[in-house]
């Protein structure tokens, strides 16, 4: 019996050891190796199953591609399903159509016609199981000049997609020369080749300058064509606002077109609303046509300029609308605009708006001297019509500052109650201008409202 349970120990250990050795020679005989993949393919549910006759059974998807005169697309289609849904990656790479020369007899012709375009599907596969020499294959595919029957920019730019979503960016060449041929009309590989070079290539340090170089002469060749401007702003758009900026910048001042000017506008409105009223006041000279004129006048802003948003990044973004050079170039730009419309808009903007109002991140420092700029520029732009005036406002607002310093903030509190109560007493007497009263007059309570005493219970 002992002898008996060593025999059959010894056995099931022999056992064991050669279904060991069997293994390790079915998976080292095996002639291919599989790693992560190097880029995904679509998955199941974005397949048209009309591409497999709606039969997805493991025997059909099997004879589709053994099927030498299946169409490309189905053929795919039916590799893709055998992948994800069966895991029948051995018999895909057993059968790729691409390893066996075709036919080029007139009884099997298609094979002929089909064959480089399976090889791109046989080769995005590869990648799929993480097979390496896919990503050469694809490369010198899209590369290839001798191809050049119709759809083969369509079958390059799909190797490049698949190639540049695994992280590959070997066609830069090629590609900028699809997307220039087809930068004039709407194709598939136009579309595609667009997406490739904004989404994946522009990213890349390497290639970013290159790519809106293109874009740029693109921009300037159809700057009065509607259309072809607004799908190459949604180009730059798509690679970032700093590359709107960087070669709009250059075109808003050059276009002739109204509509085409006004997109560049909203795309660098969007992208850089802090600089955007500079862009305006050279804008506005230039635009004939008063209804599109008008759209550039800050009427609808009169929403946003309340000051008790500070902390808001728009109102903060907005602060160039109410600066004293945008102000002065509307109240200078009333007398020679022939709209009435316009007119009425920049009056009413003057007339109402009120100074930019620091968060409460900022001390009673920068807003003191906030204010002291805010007189040097009113005097600047005469808009105080006494010059004893100057040097009186001048007085009492260095007083208060040195009340700060002490820490005397009450002191600090009733001279600048005393100096609006002056400000206004100016203004009603025709001393200053509407435009020097809004700034010295209301800019005083968003100091007065952090100090003891104040409307609002703000730190100091």
């Amino acid at each position: 019996m002992k002898k008996y349970l060593i025999n059959k120990f010894n056995g099931n250990n022999m056992n064991k050891k050669i279904s060991k050795i069997i293994f390790a020679i079915v998976l080292f005989s095996s002639p291919f190796t599989y790693s992560e993949p190097l880029w995904d393919v679509p998955p199941i549910d974005h397949l048209r199953f009309s591409n497999v006759d709606r039969d997805t059974s493991l025997q059909h998807l099997k004879e589709i591609v053994l099927d030498k005169n299946s169409s490309p697309i189905t053929y795919w289609s039916a590799q893709i399903i055998l992948a994800k849904k069966y895991n029948e990656n051995e018999f895909i790479l057993n059968n790729l159509a691409s390893d066996t020369m075709p036919d080029t007899s007139w009884e099997n012709r298609f094979q002929a016609k089909y064959f480089k375009e399976k090889y791109l599907y046989d080769n995005i596969m590869k990648g799929y199981f993480g097979i390496q020499e896919a990503v050469d294959n694809l490369a010198a595919y899209a590369d290839d000049e001798s191809y050049d029957v119709y759809g083969a920019d369509m079958n390059k730019t799909a190797a490049i997609l698949f190639l540049a979503r695994g992280g590959f960016y070997k066609n830069y060449e090629t590609l900028v020369k699809i997307y220039r041929k087809n930068s004039d009309s709407i194709t598939q590989e136009g579309l595609i080749s667009s997406d490739i070079l904004t989404n994946f290539y522009a990213k890349r340090t390497e290639y970013r300058t290159k790519i809106l170089e293109v874009i740029s002469g693109l921009v300037e060749e159809n700057l009065n064509n509607w259309f072809q401007l607004t799908g190459h702003i949604a180009e730059l758009s798509i690679i970032g606002c700093d590359a709107s900026v960087e070669v709009l910048d250059k075109f808003y001042i050059k276009v002739n077109d109204s509509e085409c000017r006004q997109q560049i506008m909203m795309e660098l409105k969007e992208c850089d609303l802090l600089n955007y009223p500079d862009r305006v006041m050279k804008v506005i000279p230039l635009e004939n046509d008063p209804v599109y004129r008008n759209r550039y006048y800050p009427y609808f802003l009169m929403f946003y300029m309340n000051p008790t948003p500070p902390d808001n990044d728009r109102y903060r973004d907005l602060k160039g609308y109410v600066m004293p050079k945008f102000i002065n170039f509307l109240k200078e730009r009333i007398p020679v605009e022939e709209s009435q419309s316009c007119r009425e808009d920049a009056e009413y903007f003057i007339k109402k708006f009120k100074p930019y109002k620091p968060d409460s991140t900022h001390s009673l420092q920068y807003l003191m001297d906030d204010l002291q700029n805010y007189l040097e520029e009113v005097n600047n732009y005469r808009w105080i019509n006494e010059s004893s005036k100057y040097a009186e406002y001048k007085t009492q607002l260095e007083y208060a500052e040195a009340k700060i310093a002490n820490n005397e903030l009450e002191e600090c509190r009733m001279k600048l109650e005393e100096f609006k109560i002056g400000i206004q007493n100016d203004f009603d007497n025709g001393i200053i201008t509407n435009e020097a009263y809004r700034y010295l007059f209301f800019y005083p309570d968003y100091l007065i409202e952090r100090l003891p005493d104040g409307v609002l219970s703000v730190p100091r």
